[in-house]
């Protein structure tokens, strides 16, 4: 598959697991990846679902999360999901 990533992720990567999926996060570059099976790890190729931001489908319960809240709720408030009086400001980064 095109999206497989196995060397090419970078070294600052950290690692975590929500609803039993392990996922991976480089905060300098702001790529995420998914685990596969075997040991294989995909990309999660930024994107727009009908005009909302990208979206994963996570855990058995099917529910789709925000890419960006999640990584909100790990990184920004120690693992505790966002209430709804709290945002997450988006910032765009050109290199």
């Amino acid at each position: 598959m095109e999206n497989d990533v196995l060397l090419d992720m970078p070294a600052d990567i950290k690692f975590f697991t929500y609803c039993n999926t392990p996922l991976g996060y480089s905060p300098k570059t702001g790529m995420c990846w998914r685990s596969l099976k075997k040991g294989r790890w995909r990309l999660i190729t930024p994107g727009t679902f009908q005009g909302k931001y990208t979206r994963l489908r996570l855990g058995t319960n099917g529910y789709q999360y925000q890419l960006h809240r999640l990584i909100a709720e790990v990184f920004l408030n120690a693992g505790n999901p966002l209430t709804s009086k709290q945002d997450v400001d988006h910032i765009l980064h050109v290199d």
